[in-house]
């Protein structure tokens, strides 16, 4: 990917907006789950914690998904250059 850093064409951009959106869903993920652990703390039922933000988390995986199958198609088309 350094090999692209300072080029600016199409497949470039699509590098960048694939890392740029991963990297923000990781930290958003981790994020959630560092909430959920403090409420399942001060209330005591997880599971409770765990149904309150499970779509959340669900929506978050699928898009994580499909960043990430976009990702190895791109970095196969890296490695054939």
């Amino acid at each position: 990917m350094f090999k692209y850093k300072d080029s600016y064409g199409e497949k470039d951009n699509d590098i960048s907006d694939i890392t740029f959106k991963l990297f923000w869903a990781y930290v958003e993920k981790l994020n959630h789950l560092r909430i959920m652990i403090t409420e399942a703390k001060n209330t005591g039922n997880p599971s409770k914690i765990h149904e309150k933000y499970d779509d959340w988390l669900h929506k978050n995986e699928e898009e994580i998904e499909k960043l990430e199958a976009r990702a190895k198609i791109l970095d196969s088309k890296i490695k054939e250059d």
